[in-house]
This record gives structure tokens, C-alpha cells and sequence, in this order.
């Protein structure tokens, strides 16, 4: 298995248990620090593959990476939901639309950034 299968792998094996444990935390923490604290370690993560030679260094960043994809898929809904308790199904519309809408965004700011 090559190491990229294997990292991803990782990461996705670590989301839901992170996602589990940040649904419990937040009953005691607001959301807004758990969002606060996942950008923080997606940073972290992202410095970390910018300095890694290797895999193992990667391999160790998957929990970053796991945790920030956690805090965001988890909890990103809630705290939108909370933002607008009135309209449930327009809240859950606005978090799912704003992937795609990044998504397309992001391509040509990306594609700029490599010229």
C-alpha cells in the first residue's frame, strides 16, 4: 500500500471517534472555541506537511488533520442551526451549499497561486 492510501486511511479512520468526542465536548465548551481550536490545528497540520521529509511526520498530522475535518462536519451545522433557531432547514441548506460554493471559489484562486 502506498503511503498516500495509507494516510488518508488513517485520517478517516480517526473523524468519527474525534467526531464523537467533540459532540460530547461540546455540551461543556462552546462550539465556537471547539470551530476556533479545529482552524487552529488545520494550520498546525498544514505547517507541519510544509516542514515533514518524510511520511512519518504526516502520518502523526493525520490526527491534526482529522480533528479539524471533525470540528467542521460535526459541529459546523450546529452552530449554524444555533445561528438561526428558526430556520432549521435553511440553516442545514446554507452549510451543505457553502462546500461547493468554496469549491468553486477556491479552484481558480488556487490555480492563480501555483502560477
Amino acid at each position: 500500500m502506498d503511503a498516500a492510501g495509507w494516510l488518508l486511511g488513517l485520517c478517516a479512520g480517526l473523524e468519527i471517534p474525534i467526531m464523537l468526542a467533540l459532540g460530547a465536548l461540546s455540551t461543556r465548551i462552546p462550539i465556537t472555541r471547539l470551530l476556533i481550536a479545529g482552524a487552529a490545528l488545520g494550520i498546525v497540520y498544514r505547517l507541519l506537511i510544509v516542514v515533514s521529509t518524510g511520511v512519518w511526520l504526516p502520518a502523526v498530522g493525520q490526527l491534526l488533520n482529522a480533528a479539524t475535518i471533525s470540528a467542521f462536519a460535526g459541529l459546523g451545522v450546529v452552530h449554524l442551526q444555533d445561528l438561526l433557531p428558526r430556520h432549521t432547514g435553511r440553516a442545514s441548506t446554507l452549510y451543505s451549499n457553502t462546500f461547493p460554493a468554496g469549491s468553486a471559489l477556491a479552484g481558480p484562486v488556487i490555480g492563480l497561486a501555483q502560477t
